[in-house]
Formats: C-alpha cells, structure tokens, sequence
C-alpha cells in the first residue's frame, strides 16, 4: 500500500551509537573503544538503510578500513521488509557491536563512519547529538579530540545517501573511562510557528525568542499560515535607527527546510556572519531577492529546476537544469550572485 499521504502522522524514530572508552597509555600505547548501535523504533513509512565502517591511521588523511575483523563493519541492515517490490514494516535493527578499537603509538585517529540511505516517498531530517556518560558534552573528555561530519545527515530528500562520520583522536597519555553515546533523531521536517513572527500581510517578518532559546539545527519554514488559507513568504529588511535589520537576523540554523506554498525571500533576510549549510527551495518560490548573504551554503535543493535566472545592472545568467540538479553544485552556482543579484523563475 502506498505511503504518500502519511507525512501529517509520522512521527519521531532514533537510531543510536553507543561506546566505551576505556583506556591507560603504557609502553605499547592503546585505546579500547565499545560501539553499541540500535534502532530504537521507525515510524512507519520512514524507511531507511544502516552501513558502517571503522578506521585507523596515524590522521584523517592516512585512514583504513579496519578489515580484520568482521565486527568493525557493519552490513546493510533496514527496519523494512522489501520482499515484494515495496517496502512494508516498521521493524527494529539489531545493534552494531564493535567491541574494542585498539590505538597504536603511530595510529592514533579512528573513524566510525554510517552511511544513511532514505528509501522512504519523502523527504526526512536527522539531528546527531552526541553525549558522555549519559548527560555530559563531548568536551568534558578533555584528552580526546571529536570531530563530527553531520551535513549530509542533517536533510534528507527521497532516494538520498547520506554518510556521518565521527572522528576520534587521543591527545595525550592520560586515562580514559567515559561512555560515550550518538543518537541520531530522524523525523519528517514539520514547521513550529512559535519560531515565527508573521505579520498582517502573510509574511514573516523575523524569529521569535522561542526559536533563540531552541536553537533548532535545522528550521523548517512553513509555507502557509497557520489555518491554511494564505502562502507566506519572507518580508524585506526593516529599517532601524542604526541601519537595517535582516528579516532573519538571530538565525542559528545550519538547514533551512522552506515548504511548499511559500512565494519569495525578499531582500536582506538572510543576515552576513550566518551558518546556514543547506537550504531547500520549494516548486512555489518564485523570487530570492538580492543582499541575503549565503556565504556558507554548501547544499542547494530546488523542487523545481527550470527557469532560474539572475539579473541586475547589465548583468544576466540563465541556470542550466543539470547546474541545479545536484545540490553541491547548485549552490557553488549560486552562491555568490544569490547575494549580488538574487534569482528569480520564469517558468
């Protein structure tokens, strides 16, 4: 049975990785790690694909797979039955065991790597969040360094691969004993309107403390209001006793997920300095105006590929499909006449 009109109802799923980090420098240095990952539940018609791979070297460039043992990597595993030709189920996944990774003087960078892929009908979000001993931040552990590649996980459209990548580096001779947990929260983009100031005319002219306090990663934009008569779109820049104000000037997020109804960004919404990483454009908009700064952008998706131009003082660029088509290199495309010149659809 098709699963197209379950977006209102699905709701929360978590997938989660989970070590121990236990270890004493000696003469022949080592580390001991535990990795624990499940699938705690999946909503039903959320349906996803687990791989993994862990690596050693001496730093992130000389990485290898750890390939001596069957249990740093972890095999296709989904929460679906595909027996028939179409995914049905909402199952759980058993837990990735690891066990102990052990360090070598010369080796001491290991990466956990998880490739996510989303065979659901739509689009859907994960948030990682990583913890130590259950409550504290990862910085607590002041002897190991973490770096953590979250971008593609953070948006995912139907059909996309995505791969996380945690990187773990001891910096010192000290011991080391704390359990370490990532969690990985995917869910349908679905908009909080208390992150929304909108005003008379259907247009949201800023955020709201609410949304300061949350500091979503990723902030999803509703496309209507809120009883669903009107589209909404941004409103331009205010201006204020020492220069303008940007529509968006408090903005925290590194995804920006805009829905479909929304018409346009007007001018100056997105404010310079912000970490937005990805934006998500619907079939609905029709205008980015010019002075948003995008500096950061990294990943652009449009619904729409067709017709997208950028024009002003003389200067004129039409956007090819195939541009548009890959989200790295739509926005290594746009990003600069975004700012200069803003875009607009034709067709």
């Amino acid at each position: 049975m098709k699963r197209t009109k379950l977006i209102a109802s699905l709701m929360m799923c978590v997938f989660c990785l989970s070590f121990l980090v236990v270890g004493v420098w000696a003469a022949v240095v080592s580390v001991n790690f535990n990795l624990n990952a499940g699938l705690k539940y999946y909503p039903e018609g959320v349906y996803v694909e687990f791989s993994g791979q862990v690596y050693r070297g001496s730093s992130e460039e000389t990485l290898e797979a750890l390939t001596y043992d069957s249990r740093f990597t972890l095999e296709p595993i989904t929460n679906y039955d595909n027996s028939t030709g179409e995914p049905s189920g909402n199952f759980p996944m058993e837990s990735w065991e690891i066990g102990s990774i052990p360090f070598i003087p010369t080796e001491k960078v290991v990466k956990i790597e998880v490739t996510v892929v989303n065979h659901s009908e739509i689009a859907i979000i994960g948030t990682p969040s990583i913890l130590v001993d259950e409550n504290q931040e990862i910085s607590t552990i002041t002897n190991l360094s973490v770096t953590e590649n979250d971008l593609d996980v953070l948006y995912m459209e139907a059909g996309d691969t995505a791969i996380y990548e945690l990187i773990l580096e001891v910096t010192d001779s000290a011991e080391i004993n704390n359990t370490l947990s990532v969690s990985f929260d995917f869910s349908v983009p679905q908009a909080n309107y208390d992150y929304f100031t909108i005003n008379e005319s259907n247009r949201i002219t800023g955020l709201t403390q609410k949304y300061i306090e949350d500091k979503p990663k990723v902030l999803v934009v509703p496309g209507y209001t809120q009883d669903g008569q009107n589209s909404l779109s941004f409103a331009s820049a205010t201006s204020g006793s020492s220069g303008y104000v940007y529509t968006l000037a408090n903005i925290a997020s590194t995804a920006v997920i805009i829905q479909e109804g929304f018409s346009s960004i007007g001018v100056m919404v997105f404010p310079s300095g912000n970490n937005v990483e990805i934006i998500s454009l619907p079939s609905t908009l029709t205008r980015i105006n010019y002075y948003s700064n995008f500096s950061s952008l990294k990943k652009l998706y449009f619904a729409d590929k067709n017709g997208w131009s950028s024009n002003g003082s003389g200067f004129s660029y039409e956007y090819s499909i195939d541009e548009l088509s890959n989200p790295y290199s739509a926005a290594e495309a746009c990003r600069s006449y975004l700012a200069s010149y803003g875009m607009s659809k034709t067709a």
